[in-house]
């Protein structure tokens, strides 16, 4: 599928310096912290935060001599008003399965708390802004911005949106997390395919993250109520794809960014 090894390569040292530029940034802060590892766990978010701010300085500072600019390879499309109330909805819906999911395998074991498995036990202020907010801004430009960009010039849709999907679950490693993250960065990608702009992804981003940290934590229901919770989700979710299919699909055919390769 590939023409040559610049899109490996391309891919491989952007991976590998995002992967170096959290290194980095956590062993600092560990040596600040004395080698408590508590402290940094509780910062971990803020951490993630500034690594990817680092990593977007350097990605930045090595693309000003290549053929497109950084900015050319992200894309800031007005989306209507009317598409990110569906996003939107969507994120809640996917959110609230995901979460309710993870409950119903929890309400079956005691030993484990929800709120702790999740790392939300301990989250100060900025650790919570940086998870809602920043994290998904920083996330959507690397792994939808420019890891698709690269994908894009070899592989056919379909093949963009679960690479895509897949490389961003393993960077958020975890065998608990691996489906969730995959068909999260499935979800993800295929909304980038479809709007062809970051803002829906950011804006479902958000609101995905923002239920499964303040919200759906804080909701107590019977193992039937998360059952109802689950089907619904499903339905809803199912309907809000299908409208934005419908409503979106001509740019799949109008969009020349992306090329289907047969």
């Amino acid at each position: 599928m590939f023409k040559d090894n610049k899109t490996i390569k391309n891919i491989l040292m952007m991976l590998l310096s995002y992967g170096i530029a959290q290194l980095l940034v956590l062993t600092i802060y560990l040596l600040l912290c004395n080698g408590v590892v508590s402290a940094v766990e509780k910062q971990i978010n803020m951490i993630t935060v500034i690594s990817g701010v680092f990593f977007l300085f350097w990605y930045y500072v090595t693309s000003i001599d290549m053929e497109d600019s950084i900015l050319e390879r992200l894309s800031f499309k007005y989306i209507s008003k009317k598409n990110m109330l569906q996003i939107i909805l969507l994120a809640i819906c996917l959110s609230t399965f995901f979460g309710s999911i993870s409950k119903i395998v929890f309400y079956f074991n005691e030993k484990v708390n929800y709120k702790y498995m999740f790392g939300i036990y301990n989250m100060n202020s900025i650790s919570l802004l940086s998870l809602i907010i920043f994290i998904p801004i920083i996330e959507e430009i690397i792994f939808r911005g420019f890891l698709c960009y690269e994908l894009k010039a070899k592989f056919n849709i379909e093949g963009v949106c679960i690479i895509q999907a897949l490389i961003f679950a393993v960077m958020h490693g975890g065998t608990i997390y691996f489906i969730f993250n995959f068909v999260l960065g499935l979800v993800l990608g295929v909304l980038y395919h479809w709007t062809n702009s970051l803002h829906g992804n950011i804006l479902f981003y958000i609101f995905y993250e923002f239920m499964g940290t303040l919200v759906l934590p804080n909701v107590n229901f019977s193992i039937v109520g998360i059952f109802i919770f689950n089907i619904l989700s499903v339905i809803f979710s199912i309907l809000l794809v299908m409208i934005l299919y419908k409503d979106l699909r001509d740019r799949l055919i109008k969009d020349s960014a992306w090329k289907v390769y047969s």
